[in-house]
């Protein structure tokens, strides 16, 4: 998804709609957090928590944080979940 989060940058540019009155965002299967990075760029205001592969050194930013885990035992709450395969 890493090679991917280019294309999101135009995405998140021309439809900032689909992220409006989110105050919360899980990103589930989130490696690197490549792409939440960019979200929370645009959008300062939300909480990102990313539950990626692996956990270690990555870093984290007042609203961007990184949460190791199970995702099939447990998902952080969030207004919404964002599925990256």
């Amino acid at each position: 998804m890493a090679s991917d989060s280019a294309i999101l940058h135009s995405v998140v540019k021309d439809y900032k709609h689909v992220f409006e009155g989110l105050n919360s965002l899980v990103d589930v299967g989130g490696g690197t957090g490549k792409t939440s990075r960019i979200i929370t760029e645009a959008f300062p205001h939300l909480q990102c928590t990313v539950l990626p592969h692996m956990v270690a050194n990555l870093p984290e930013t007042e609203n961007l944080k990184f949460v190791g885990g199970d995702m099939f035992r447990h998902i952080t709450p969030a207004d919404s979940v964002l599925l990256e395969l």
